[in-house]
């Protein structure tokens, strides 16, 4: 397996690991200067429009994303992954352990990826629910 591979592979777990860690610039990162994120009904712009809306995310807000059924098609400009992505999210001000109910939902997530200065970066990531939670 090469690097190119390897790395579509890992980089929606890198992302969402990000994410759910609160390390909002790191995971802002991984966006192609010019990529976009669907994400929950709003397009976010290049790795400013990802930030911000991270940010925007409310400190009681404990998430965990896990990323499964990973399949990667690379290419010479850099390829595309699709991944189940099932969410879990607590508010509150408890510690973790979190406590957990059930999952908030399941999408079908693909992301488009380009090379930007020698690194892979997601070009457009969009999903589709398949579960919500009621």
């Amino acid at each position: 397996m090469d690097g190119l591979s390897v790395e579509l592979l890992q980089l929606p777990a890198r992302f969402f690991s990000a994410i759910d860690s609160g390390e909002y610039n790191h995971a802002a990162q991984y966006m192609g200067q010019n990529g976009i994120w669907h994400r929950q009904g709003k397009q976010l712009e290049g790795v400013a429009g990802v930030l911000e809306a991270l940010r925007d995310r409310a400190a009681d807000r404990h998430t965990a994303h896990v990323v499964t059924n990973i399949v990667a098609d690379p290419n010479e400009n850099g390829g595309s992954v699709s991944f189940l992505l099932t969410a879990y999210e607590y508010v509150g001000d408890a510690t973790a352990p979190y406590p957990l109910d059930r999952a908030k939902g399941i999408g079908r997530y693909v992301a488009n990826c380009c090379v930007e200065n020698g690194m892979l970066k997601i070009a457009e990531l969009s999903s589709r629910i398949i579960f919500k939670a009621p």
